[in-house]
């Protein structure tokens, strides 16, 4: 039996740090059923996720 790939899941929360949070928390759910969140940020949240475990990638400003 072949195993797949874990699906890659993009997170785009608000800009603001109670929506980021509320994500981080769905985020931890789904890394824990197999999968591999990301966050797309802005530039301000820098670091914000990456301290979770979690890969970033900034939008341009």
């Amino acid at each position: 039996m072949t195993r797949q790939a874990s699906p890659t899941i993009a997170l785009f929360p608000e800009a603001s740090f109670g929506a980021a949070l509320n994500c981080v928390g769905i985020a931890q759910a789904l890394r824990a059923r197999g999968a591999r969140p990301v966050f797309i940020c802005h530039a301000g949240f820098s670091g914000v996720f990456a301290d979770y475990g979690f890969q970033e990638y900034q939008l341009p400003t």
